[in-house]
């Protein structure tokens, strides 16, 4: 563990946002996508305050592991999890946790349809289509199939979704988005024909949300934007329509600084120094997850522009700043991005990643420090 670093999270910003997204699509049901431990937020305080505080009922995990974790420690919390990747129904037992904590998985292939029929049948029904992401999704020639073994076993459907791949571009008719919705709206309608009832549909991930598209749908699977950043725009030279705020910040402390010269090697692989500069070292590495491929970015630390030097080692980021620049002293506190949603977007910007990635990256290494 860290002692002078930390992800500081104010779980008034989560709520800030949330009321941001309805007043956005207030028709919309909400499954609140916290896989990845809530995109590095901490999994279980952030299901804890999105159902006790903002009364959200529906959740989106990557694994049955998540799922039942979440169950063990909440047994009382009324809500729907959905399982959507790692459902692990190649374990024997896999379907007696489904079960007993009352998890959904969400099906995207025949096999999976069939595992579910053997073993789940009494449970809610969710299927999930490939509609032009081509990553997990049952095909769509596949459709007669499923609707006639969903016919002979009298199931119908609790939730039919699919996956948008670009909703971060700007939708226009006939682009891909375009596409896929169409696709979606044809599945319904097969289903629709051939009298199977669907209950709820959902295909609006964050940047179509943004968008204010494919919000006719009964759910809306809001992730990213729940915890501050846009999709739509990222990269991309668009309005900025999402303005929430970061629920996270990364800080902590420089350990050590000097004065270095133009031409002095420094760090492993010994790189030698373009100019001169005031160097700092954090105590936060790629054992933390500030990742090595950060190496050369320019970024903006507490309104100075800093270059990562040299290698990121495990545990140490060496930064240099601006000979003249005050207040790098050992002990002083840095943010290497703060609550304002524009830092945590030029962070990622300036280490040319997405924002997804940058917070998921930092390991439980460091301590999360709730606020309200």
């Amino acid at each position: 563990m860290r002692y002078d670093s930390q992800v500081n999270v104010r779980l008034g910003h989560l709520k800030n946002n949330y009321e941001l997204l309805k007043n956005l699509a207030p028709q919309n049901e909400v499954l609140f996508m916290i896989k990845a431990d809530a995109y590095g937020n901490g999994i279980e305080r952030i299901y804890d305050y999105a159902f006790s505080k903002l009364n959200i009922t529906s959740f989106g995990v990557a694994s049955l592991a998540e799922a039942v974790l979440l169950r063990h420690n909440f047994p009382k919390y009324k809500t729907n999890i959905y399982v959507f990747s790692d459902l692990s129904f190649q374990y024997k037992d896999a379907y007696k946790s489904y079960k007993e904590f009352n998890i959904l998985p969400v099906i995207f292939n025949l096999n999976q349809l069939d595992f579910f029929i053997k073993n789940l049948n009494t449970m809610p029904l969710c299927l999930k289509f490939n509609t032009g992401m081509n990553r997990l999704g049952i095909d769509v020639s596949e459709i007669d199939k499923v609707s006639t073994i969903l016919t002979e076993e009298k199931l119908n459907i609790f939730h039919l979704m699919t996956h948008f791949a670009s909703s971060y571009q700007k939708y226009k008719v006939g682009n891909n988005i375009d596409r896929q919705y169409k696709e979606f709206l044809a599945i319904k309608n097969i289903f629709h024909k051939n009298g199977i009832t669907v209950e709820h549909t959902s295909i609006s991930n964050s940047g179509a949300i943004e968008q204010n598209f494919g919000l006719e749908e009964s759910f809306i699977r809001p992730g990213l934007m729940m915890y501050g950043p846009y999709s739509f725009g990222n990269f991309q030279n668009e309005e900025i329509k999402w303005k929430a705020k970061n629920i996270s910040s990364l800080e902590t402390k420089i350990i050590e600084n000097k004065l270095m010269k133009r031409g002095m090697p420094i760090g492993y692989g010994s790189h030698v120094l373009d100019k001169d500069y005031q160097v700092v070292a954090l105590p936060l590495g790629y054992g933390d997850g500030i990742l090595t491929y950060f190496s050369g970015a320019k970024l903006n630390i507490e309104g100075q522009e800093a270059k990562v030097l040299g290698r990121v080692n495990m545990d140490l980021t060496l930064l240099g700043f601006e000979p003249d620049v005050k207040n790098l002293e050992p002990n002083t506190p840095v943010r290497l991005w703060t609550f304002e949603q524009e830092s945590l977007m030029d962070f990622s910007r300036a280490v040319k990643t997405i924002p997804y990635q940058i917070m998921c990256a930092i390991n439980k290494r460091v301590p999360r420090i709730y606020q309200d």
